[in-house]
């Protein structure tokens, strides 16, 4: 009997037949427009380590 890999203890299957319920439901309609994909860097990068404990923090930004 073939064992599918597991990746974090969940199955390959489970997040591809997730992924794909997703695309589906966006009607695989994936762009943005640049302001769009803009504004969200810049959240990202104002937020990058929130809620995560100081040292880790301390570590990231190191990197």
């Amino acid at each position: 009997m073939l064992t599918m890999p597991k990746w974090g203890g969940v199955s390959t299957t489970e997040p591809n037949r997730l992924e794909m319920k997703f695309l589906f439901s966006l009607d695989f309609r994936l762009q943005v427009t640049v302001e769009t994909f803009r504004s969200y860097c810049s959240q990202l990068e104002g937020e990058p380590t929130r809620g995560l404990p100081k040292d880790m923090q301390n570590m990231i930004q190191f990197w």
